[in-house]
């Protein structure tokens, strides 16, 4: 008795099935990325209480608070020295924002959760602009670094960071702020990625316990010659 067979002819075939090949949709969006963010890290932030309100805030100091102390002699009459206050002023002024509008039946038949994720990447990126705001404030410095504070480096250039100087970089930067008094307990400095790879490379190449565990330390700050030293892609 002969065996039934199909025989398939490729002339022939006419089959579909895309109406049950199933399709998939993520529960959850995926993850944007972000400049970091490190103003939070490196401004001072003990009068936030108090701008509630207002537009204008003033940073009182001495202004005659390096005058040199005059000889006594007993019995003789001293010259009185006029004393001065002056102050800094902060003018809020910036203000950021981002207008959305959904409509209720989009919110409740959409998921996932599509609105909480636009609201927060639009709150980072509202801090973004408050970062380049903060870091902008570099040019207003008293003291500078480039190229000719660097050994072998010409004056008005910028520095171009590298194994061979990226510990004089740092050093020079930390005499810098001696030099002005400044005290060595919370100093920082806000890098680009280049530098931090720089940093990163000074630190392998050092066979010490303390170069392995810095090249583990994941987070935003890494502490390198006296500095605190965070990362941001917002720099200018």
């Amino acid at each position: 008795m002969d065996k039934p067979f199909i025989r398939f002819h490729p002339n022939c075939m006419a089959n579909n099935f895309d109406a049950s090949i199933p399709e998939y949709w993520g529960t959850k969006m995926q993850m944007d990325f972000h400049a970091r963010n490190v103003s939070k890290y490196i401004t001072n932030q003990r009068f936030e209480e108090q701008l509630s309100d207002g537009d204008t805030f003033h940073r009182q100091y001495d202004d005659t608070y390096d005058q040199e102390p005059d000889t006594y002699t007993p019995h003789t009459d001293m010259q009185v020295d006029d004393a001065n206050n002056t102050d800094e002023t902060l003018l809020i002024d910036q203000k950021f924002a981002r207008a959305r509008r959904f409509d209720k039946f989009e919110i409740t038949q959409v998921k996932p959760d599509v609105i909480a994720h636009i609201a927060e990447n639009d709150a980072i990126r509202m801090q973004n602009h408050v970062d380049a705001k903060v870091l902008s404030q570099y040019s207003l410095a008293s003291s500078t670094l480039d190229d000719g504070d660097i050994t072998g480096g010409t004056a008005g250039n910028g520095v171009d960071p590298n194994v061979g100087n990226i510990l004089e970089i740092f050093t020079t930067a930390g005499k810098k702020l001696d030099e002005l008094n400044i005290p060595e307990t919370d100093r920082w400095a806000a890098i680009s990625p280049k530098m931090k790879q720089v940093v990163y490379q000074m630190l392998g190449l050092r066979e010490t316990p303390e170069g392995d565990n810095k090249l583990k330390d994941g987070k935003l700050g890494i502490q390198y010659a006296g500095f605190e030293i965070y990362v941001s892609n917002l720099l200018t």
